[in-house]
């Protein structure tokens, strides 16, 4: 299998680590080495008949530890625990185990060969020459996010928000991760407004809703996330899905306009989420959500897989997403779920 000149990096790394661990393992192997003539020469020595029969070995051990003493100091070796020398390997494995998934000559139909700097610079262009007013009265595109708990919406909202400010800089810590319980700690209807730069506000506003459990009462059931489609909640209210099924209290928008409703749902799905189980809750209520809406309303759907990285997809390897066969299958099963991709 031949490789262009930027598709090497995983390449490198596994190199660079195989070296590494080369030149570690020859560290200790030396460090080893002298401990053991060491003793062999202390043995010798002890000896009754050192002096009669074993002066030679003695003199040529003690010439060998000293040359070795001298290599050691001279490359400032030191001893690595075995521990960190499996855990290299493990690693290393991973690596191997990564680059031997991704696949070449995996094609996929629209998506680019290599997600590089010029993708990103042609984006960017079309978000700032993107319209400031998208149709009569409507300024905004509002797009909400829909999936399970701890499946990845804030913190893909958050990238969003952050990449799109500076570039160079993306922000890896976000405090709506769900707890320990795996309760969701989003508790509004959160509003993000996007910014290119720092200098344009991008015509689009992005909604963060609380994850999709198992509890029917306390969280997102399908009247609440139809509410929720339909324009219903107010932007940043607290989010309170009793008063949304009962149609009042502050959070509740009683009469939306074309304006209020949502225009594109995103669902998030976590890359280990098994696609093909049935009995997935959120799943189910993902698939009877879209019976209710589909042909109802003019909703814009489509998906994004998170934690690729949990899947075999190596962070250092990201632009390559699209050469992975298991992606490239994620993605089949996408459809098969009636889930826009």
């Amino acid at each position: 299998m031949e490789y262009t000149e930027d598709q090497k990096s995983l390449d490198t790394e596994i190199e660079i680590l195989k070296e590494k661990i080369r030149k570690i393992e020859g560290a200790n192997n030396l460090l080893e080495s002298v401990a053991e003539d060491q003793k062999k020469l202390a043995d010798l020595e002890n000896s009754w008949f050192a002096g009669i029969f074993y002066r030679a070995k003695i003199q040529d051990l003690r010439r060998n530890i000293e040359v070795k003493k001298e290599a050691i100091i001279t490359q400032n070796l030191r001893s690595t625990p075995k521990k960190n020398v499996d855990e290299l390997k493990d690693e290393l494995k991973t690596l191997e185990g990564a680059r031997d998934a991704r696949m070449e000559r995996v094609q996929w139909e629209g998506f680019p060969e290599k997600l590089d700097k010029k993708i990103e610079t042609n984006f960017l262009e079309r978000f700032r020459n993107l319209p400031t007013t998208i149709h009569g009265d409507i300024n905004f595109v509002n797009i909400t996010m829909f999936g399970k708990t701890g499946a990845g919406k804030s913190s893909f909202l958050n990238t969003v928000v952050t990449a799109l400010m500076n570039t160079n800089t993306i922000c890896r810590d976000y405090n709506s991760a769900p707890g320990a319980t795996g309760e969701s700690k989003t508790k509004t209807f959160q509003l993000e407004k996007l910014t290119v730069e720092d200098k344009k506000d991008i015509p689009i506003r992005l909604y963060d809703c609380p994850g999709i459990s198992n509890d029917e009462h306390d969280t997102m059931d399908l009247d609440v996330l139809e509410a929720v489609i339909n324009g219903h909640i107010k932007g940043d209210s607290k989010f309170n899905p009793e008063e949304i099924r009962n149609k009042n209290g502050e959070s509740y928008r009683a009469n939306p306009s074309l304006k209020n409703e949502m225009h594109c749902i995103v669902f998030v799905i976590n890359a280990r989420t098994n696609l093909q189980d049935p009995d997935d809750e959120t799943l189910k209520k993902i698939k009877a959500l879209q019976q209710r809406i589909n042909g109802a309303c003019d909703v814009k759907q489509i998906a994004i897989v998170t934690n690729i990285d949990k899947i075999g997809v190596q962070n250092n390897d990201m632009e390559h997403v699209f050469k992975y066969s298991h992606q490239k299958r994620q993605e089949k099963y996408l459809h098969r779920c009636s889930l826009k991709k």
